[in-house]
């Protein structure tokens, strides 16, 4: 199903990933071709905008409108290896703007997170909490998303997108000697914040979560046959 089992830096350990072939770059193409001008004027640099864009999210009801989003802008890694797969808008009506779109990317990336929990969860590896890194972990309201998708606690990590050198570094040490095991580097990591589901967002994402995973299904097929083909679907 797409997830896979590697050698972890600890010895006593192994890791389970599945990957999303496009989480952050969803948003950095939104930003790239959606963002208006007046927004990026507000930001002082790429990563800036990332943060405007958060605060026009946080305006839009949880659910965007029931305008369902499918982040699979460059195929499929995980849960299911699919590389003509493309991501789409779904149920993309006149009452929807283009900030109902935007944060509909957000809760895409959310939904696809839980599809491979699930998976994993189905393999006999339940994860109760997350922890969140890279540049996502940065916004507060894609981490409470998460979380409300997710029906889990969020932990977003301090530095964030540094964490690969952290734990890199980390490594070293435990090699050196200076801390006697991987166990003791959980004292190192600091955690910024830790975001909690709220009850009053997670039925209805349970809901639409439901229909999310059968947009795979539809999707398929017409992916395939315009990315392999060229040619256009019958009806």
């Amino acid at each position: 199903n797409g997830i896979y089992s590697v050698a972890s830096a600890d010895p006593d350990m192994f890791l389970m990933i599945g990957e999303s072939e496009t989480a952050g770059a969803c948003l950095k193409w939104f930003a790239h071709n959606l963002a208006r001008p007046e927004e990026w004027a507000k930001a002082h640099d790429e990563m800036a905008i990332f943060s405007v864009l958060d605060e026009v999210v946080g305006k839009v009801e949880p659910g965007s409108g029931r305008l369902l989003f499918t982040p699979w802008m460059f195929g499929e890694r995980s849960p299911v290896t699919d590389t003509t797969l493309r991501a789409a808008f779904v149920n993309l009506g006149l009452e929807h703007s283009r900030e109902h779109m935007l944060r509909s990317i957000y809760e895409g990336v959310a939904y696809n997170c839980r599809w491979l929990l699930d998976v994993v969860g189905e393999a006999g590896f339940r994860c109760d909490s997350l922890r969140a890194i890279g540049g996502g972990a940065r916004s507060d309201v894609w981490m409470q998303i998460l979380s409300d998708v997710t029906r889990r606690e969020v932990e977003a990590v301090d530095n964030p997108q540094e964490a690969g050198a952290m734990g890199c570094a980390l490594a070293v040490a435990v090699a050196l000697g200076e801390y006697g095991n991987y166990r003791e580097l959980k004292k190192v990591v600091k955690v910024r914040k830790i975001f909690e589901p709220n009850p009053d967002c997670c039925t209805e994402y349970d809901e639409l979560y439901g229909t999310y995973r059968r947009l795979h299904g539809s999707l398929t097929d017409i992916c395939r046959r315009l990315n392999e083909t060229g040619q256009v679907c019958e009806a």
